[in-house]
Formats: C-alpha cells, structure tokens, sequence
C-alpha cells in the first residue's frame, strides 16, 4: 500500500520536478520502501512495542482515575471541572454571544489565509527564488503537506496564545471579554500581516498575534493583565514578553551563523572544485544524511510532540535510524539515478534554450481567446484571473527592474549547473519537511484565538489550553492555502529574489539551517521565530558571499523594523478596537444589570415584609402596641428611599453600591428587630434578641424603644 502511495506522488505530483518515467518512479519507489522496511524492523519493532505498552498503561491509568471519580458529587463541580468533563453550559445566556463565534470563525479564516500569504510564503521563497520548484508547485506541496501537518499533528492540545502572554485569571470572572478580545486580537492581527504583505514585509504572525493580545490585556486589567517576564525553572528560565523581544535578536543571529556555515563548507568542499558535480554526487548519501536527519528530527520533535509525547532523546534516535535508511538507498540505486536525472535535466535544459534561441527572431503569436458573450460568463472569467492571478506572477521580474536587486545578483559567484541540479532534490525534500512540520505546529497555534473563543461559548469558562476541534484546524490549512495561492509572491519575491540571491546550493543551506536552528531551539526551549529564521538564514548565505554586495541591506533594515512594529501596530490596533466594544453601551450587559437590580430589589422589599409581618404577630400578643409604630416609620421611610433610588428618570444611573447599601441597611434592620422564638408551645418560651448590627450604611435606621417583650429573658 505504501509503495503505492510513494509511487503515486512521485509519478503523478513531482513528475514536473523530477521529470521521472513510470519505470524510474517505480524504482525509486521499490528504494524507498526497501529501506522504510529495513527501518521498520529495526528500531522500528522495538520502539513500535514500547509505545503499545506505554499507550495501554496511559488508557489503563485513565481508565482508573474515571472510575476513583464517579463517587464525587456533581453538584460540587464548578464551571471548570464542568467544562473539563466536556458539558455545555446552559445555552439561554449564550446565545446572546453567538455573534463571537461566528465573526472569529471568519476572522481566523482570514487570519490563516495572512499566514499562508506572509509566514508560508517566507518558508517557499528560498525555493522558489532558487527556481528549484515554480509558484504553482510551491503551492501544490503547500496544499499537502501544510494541510496534513495541520490536521493529522497540529491538534491535540493546542495553546490558546494568550495563556503564556495574557493572565487568564485577569478575565475569570467575564470569560465574555476574554472571547471579544481573542476575536480583537484575530481582527488587528490579519490586517497587520495584510499590511505588511502589501509592502513586502515577512513579518511573524505569532509576533502579531502576541501584540493583539497585550493590547487588549493592557485596557481591560492594566500591566498586571499581561505577562512580562516571569520566571520558570526549565530553560531558557523566563516567559512572557522579555523573551518574544530577544528572538528578535537570537533568531536570526542562530540561523545566519548556521547557514553562512553550511555555505562555506559546501562551496569550499564541493561548488568550487572542478569536477564539483561529481564531488556532490559522491557525496549525496551524506548530504541526504544530513538533511533528513535533520528534517525529520524537526518534524517528529516539533511537529509531533503533541502526537507521539516523544522527548529529544527518542526523536534524535528514531531521526538517526531514518537517516541510517535513507543514505542506505541514496548510495545504490540513488547515486545511479541521481546522475540520470541530472544529465536528462541538463540535455533538456539545453534543448530548450536551443529552442528559445532559433525562435528568438520570429515574432510570437499570441493566441487569442475568443471574447465570451454572456455576462455570466465574463463574470467568471474575470473571476477566475483574479483568484489565478497569484499563481502567474513571476517573482524575478524585479531582478531586470530593481538595480540593487540586478546589482546584487550580478555580482554573486556562478557554480556548475550540474552541480547546482544534485542539490535541487534536496532542497525539495528539506521544503516538503519544514511545511509539514509548519503545519503541524505554528498552523495550530495561530488558530488557537478561535479555540479561545469556542471554548469560552461551549463551557464559560477560560483555558490557556483546550483540545481544538478538527475542523478548526482544517478551516486553518485551507485558509493557509488560499492566501498562498493568492498573496504568496510579494514575500517569495522579498526573500527568494530581493533579500540575496538564490540558487539551489544556496537555498538548500539557507533551509537546512532554519530547519537546524528551530529544531535545536525546540529542544532547549529557546524564543525563536521561523520568519526571523529564514531571514537570518539568508542573510548568513549572504554574508558569506561578500559582506557588501551578497546582502540587500536597505532591505533587511525595513524587515527589522517591521518586526519592531508588529507588536507595536498589531497591539495598538487591538487595543483600540476592544476598548471601543468594551467602553460601549451594551443591550446584553443591560439586561444582566436590570435582572440584578430587580432580583435585589425582590430580596430587599421581601426582607421588609417578613420583618413586618413577623413583629406584628409578636408584638400584639406579647408587647405594646406602640412598638410596632417605630419600625413600621422606619421600614416606611427605608421602602421611600429605595423607590426612589430606583426612579432613573430623575437620577440617570444607580451605582451597585447605592443597591448593595439599600440591602445592608433592610439586613441590619430586621437583624436588630427580629426576634427567634425558642420553645413556642411550651409555657416557658424564650425570645433571643438579634445579634449585632451590620456596619453603618448610608440610610439612617429611626430609632424606637428598645424594650424586651413579656415573656423575655
């Protein structure tokens, strides 16, 4: 089944890549499933056997856990434990803020579809700069694998954001707010990532999302509303704001050293020497070993973790034992293949540039199509280009427009086209793996605002973590698709063509190291960004091919200062359109109030009426009459009051402490008038006064005789 699988995507997807027959998919086919089979009898076998047992231990623990907890009362659960059960709230309340889930399920739609267009498209650029894959390609593999990283890894327990940036606590007592201000920070994030994609900027949407979140913490609970910097005992010791900032510094520095490295060492080793073709498919097997070992640590520690509850120590072994299979295969039959496609790839790159050559006098023909003639159809034509009309857009036209940009690629050293062919297989691997990985990870983490706010609606309470539904994140992977399809060139043709150039040696360095930086930042818990890192990552590239010409450096201030702005803008913005909600009139909030009032309004007078209607009865057969006229004044006067209180027409508004007085003063008067009848049937009935009265409130109570009725203590 899987020789199937693996055959049908190399012949069927990657044949405009790999330009491979039925005969030579079938074989490396038949390779691959060799060594997947190798790798699956060892470790594979063993580690297969472990993770049985350790999974029937977990369901077993589970399983007992269930059963020590079903002797609890249910009517002990608080809101919390009933979410953690997974019951709905009751729904009357709720569907007043039906409107949230709906507006954020929007949003986040077109928060994926920023991400598709700015984050995704800043992980392809550097292959397609490279020419290795086409626009349309870079958005078929997008479509796979993002996809299938998103729903098959990314959805186990997903954070919410604002967990580790917002204190949930903050909003515990209005989980209401918390969701406006996730649906806020969606809002103000997707038009920053589309502002900043309209101008060229890869910009990190994690980064924007963080800064949508402080801003709205900041207006509704104040600097004590957002996390700074506070301490934790594993590595790297902090969380909060202070680290986002200083990823801005480590992460491209760890990527561009690491990638200026695997540069130095490839053009020293392999690009420079004369027979440099040979030299790379000498050394193929261990630049596959490099790359998958790297990659599918990436994958399986990163991606996975959620999945397969897998630490380092496992990833690395399971990644060395794949590495192991694959420089098995890539020795023999691969070496052998390698160098087929190279030279078919060469003969037909020279037939074409023949082909371009002996028609360059004549003068094309443009077919064209035959104008339609109902609107309807004209409507769908136009339609139709402009949803296609991203997957057309050639990225290095503005090598021809820009002089900097025709300067600098001008100036870059030329390496074999033989040997710059060997890498461009790689270079397809190491893509498909980061958007894999892409998907599994930072696609679940930008969906999470809408996770908040679902889990708000269902169970009114907030979590920073929640399990998110699958069709949550498959909303998240087409959305990503579609604004990569659409909107991806802009960034592909800041980081593939205007930020330095790119060619397939190139780019596979720049891939490898932020595949290499974000997986050894992963382990240790470093703040790194992806976006930073594969901008750090071809500035090292750069940087080793001249300091002065390798590089756009105007280019590279402005992404530095947009990733400044990002928190900046995106918080501002946040903060600018929750306080407007917040601070505003609100019909639900209203009738919440006016319930409020009148239940303690209710309580108040029923108060009243008791104490009435109980000293009355007390009073005419054990005490004078006259006592009953100064407590009935004094409730008179209290009832005046409150009705008055209550009389908005000529008030305007009445504080909660006004009402919470009103009901004070009515406890503390039937406190120091009721009097509990002990042993009413017998001939020796006691009556205890009542106990202390409550602090002074504002309404003074009348005073009246204090006299203890006949038969008293």
């Amino acid at each position: 089944m899987h020789l199937c699988g693996v055959f049908f995507v190399i012949y069927k997807c990657a044949k405009n890549v790999a330009h491979w027959d039925s005969n030579k998919a079938a074989w490396v086919a038949a390779c691959v499933m060799a060594g997947c089979m190798a790798v699956s009898v060892f470790p594979g076998m063993w580690l297969l056997r472990r993770a049985v047992n350790k999974d029937m231990e977990r369901a077993a623990q589970k399983a007992a856990d269930a059963e020590a907890n079903t002797g609890k009362a249910k009517e002990e659960a608080q809101p919390g434990d009933r979410a953690r059960n997974g019951e709905f709230m009751p729904p009357e309340y709720w569907t007043d803020y039906m409107w949230l889930v709906i507006v954020g399920f929007i949003v986040s739609f077109i928060m994926a579809a920023g991400i598709g267009a700015n984050d995704v498209a800043n992980a392809f650029g550097t292959s397609v700069g490279a020419k290795t894959i086409t626009l349309k390609q870079a958005c078929l593999i997008a479509a796979v694998f993002e996809f299938a990283g998103a729903i098959g890894l990314g959805g186990e327990v997903t954070k919410t954001i604002a967990g580790s940036i917002a204190r949930p606590a903050a909003f515990q007592d209005l989980p209401e707010m918390f969701a406006y201000g996730m649906m806020c920070a969606l809002i103000a994030a997707s038009t920053w990532v589309f502002i900043a994609t309209y101008f060229c900027l890869a910009v990190s949407t994690t980064h924007s999302v963080i800064g949508a979140v402080i801003g709205f913490a900041l207006v509704w609970g104040g600097s004590g509303a957002v996390v700074w910097n506070d301490h934790i005992d594993a590595f790297p010791y902090s969380k909060g704001l202070v680290p986002v900032v200083c990823s801005w510094f480590v992460s491209p520095v760890m990527s561009g050293i690491a990638s200026g490295l695997i540069f130095f060492f490839n053009r020293l080793c392999i690009l420079r020497r004369e027979n440099s073709t040979n030299l790379a498919i000498y050394l193929y097997p261990v630049l596959v070993g490099v790359t998958v070992f790297i990659n599918v640590f990436f994958v399986i520690y990163k991606g996975a973790k959620n999945v397969a509850h897998w630490d380092s120590n496992k990833a690395a072994w399971v990644a060395a034992c794949v590495m192991a299979g694959c420089m098995v295969v890539s020795v023999f039959p691969g070496m052998w293949l390698l160098r087929r496609a190279v030279n078919k790839d060469m003969e037909r790159a020279a037939q074409k540039a023949a082909d371009a050559e002996a028609n360059a006098g004549k003068a094309k023909e443009e077919e064209v199509e035959p104008e339609p003639t109902s609107k309807a159809m004209k409507v769908f034509n136009s339609l139709k280009r402009a949803a296609t009309r991203g997957l057309n857009v050639d990225i290095h036209q503005h090598v021809e427009s820009d002089q900097t940009i025709h300067d600098m690629h001008a100036a870059a050293e030329v390496f074999s086209p033989e040997t710059e062919q060997v890498y461009k297989y790689l270079q397809v691997f190491s893509a498909c793996a980061v958007s894999f990985s892409h998907g599994a990870n930072d696609v679940a983490n930008a969906v999470g605002p809408f996770s908040g706010i679902w889990y708000v609606y269902r169970f009114w309470t907030i979590s920073s973590t929640g399990d998110t539904p699958v069709w949550v994140l498959a909303m998240g992977g087409a959305g990503i698709v579609v604004g990569l399809a659409t909107y991806g060139y802009n960034i592909m043709m800041t980081l593939g063509v205007g930020l330095a150039k790119m060619t397939p040696s190139r780019g596979f360095s720049a891939e490898l190291a932020t595949s290499f930086t974000v997986s050894l930042a992963s382990v240790y818990g470093l703040p790194i960004s992806t976006t930073q890192c594969i901008t750090g990552a071809e500035m090292g590239v750069g940087l080793v091919e001249d300091i002065r010409t390798g590089v756009n450096w105007k280019l590279f201030l402005k992404q530095i200062v947009a990733w400044v702005f990002t928190l900046i803008v995106s918080g501002i913005l946040c903060a600018a359109i929750f306080a407007y909600g917040a601070y505003s009139p609100s019909l639900t909030m209203s009738k919440d109030i006016t319930k409020y009032k009148n239940g303690m309004t209710n309580v108040t007078l029923t108060l009243y009426a008791q104490l009435t209607k109980a000293n009355v009865a007390v009073n005419t057969t054990f005490g004078p009459a006259y006592f009953d006229k100064y407590l009935n004044a004094t409730i008179a006067s209290q009832t005046k009051s409150l009705a008055a209180m209550l009389n908005t027409k000529k008030i305007g508004h009445v504080d909660p402490p006004m009402l919470i007085a009103q009901m004070n003063t009515a406890i503390k008067t039937y406190q120091n008038n009721s009097a509990i009848t002990t042993g009413f049937n017998s001939s020796s009935r006691a009556y205890v006064p009542a106990g202390q009265p409550y602090a002074a409130t504002t309404i003074q109570v009348q005073p009246w005789p204090q006299q203890v009725p006949a038969g008293g203590r």
